[in-house]
């Protein structure tokens, strides 16, 4: 089995992506699942390492161990 990078998958984020993902992030009305993937891809895209992500999302692992950068766009 391939071991997890310590650091998420490096995303770039234009502006006009980061608005709506800032959004979610904060978002009350949103799904649990939305927001928490949200909140991924923006510390992904600061370079957070992975299990800090993992942590400051509060879950015990990443949803997506395969990388979140092919799959949420």
């Amino acid at each position: 089995m391939p071991r997890m990078s310590r650091r998420a998958a490096r995303i770039l984020l234009s502006d006009q992506e980061q608005a709506p993902l800032h959004i979610w992030a904060r978002s009350r009305t949103q799904p649990q699942r939305v927001v928490q993937r949200a909140q991924i891809i923006l510390l992904a895209a600061e370079g957070v390492e992975s299990q800090m992500v993992a942590h400051q999302v509060g879950t015990s692992d990443l949803p997506c161990k395969c990388g979140v950068s092919g799959s949420w766009r």
